[in-house]
């Protein structure tokens, strides 16, 4: 049974990988907790790389609820912060 886990855990790692921003937050909401938690690190890095977008796409994917720029917690280590400081 662990193999078939790590199987699927890559599986879906290397999915998500190539998605942008949008996508990305797409597939998140879809997610288990338990494939958020897979999932969560790379979020967290598509969502700090959204420098190249315009500005109003920006705001637009910051401001989605499952945005970790939406919320005061950091995606990445679940540690409290605050974005705007």
């Amino acid at each position: 049974m662990g193999k078939l886990r790590d199987q699927l855990r890559a599986f879906l790692q290397n999915s998500f990988k190539p998605l942008t921003a949008e996508e990305a937050l797409k597939v998140w909401d879809k997610a288990t907790p338990n494939e958020q938690r897979e999932v969560r690190p790379m979020l967290a890095a598509k969502m700090n790389d959204l420098g190249k977008l315009p500005a109003d796409k920006r705001m637009e994917l910051r401001a989605h609820p499952s945005s970790p720029q939406s919320r005061s917690t950091d995606f990445a280590a679940g540690r409290q912060f605050n974005v705007f400081a």
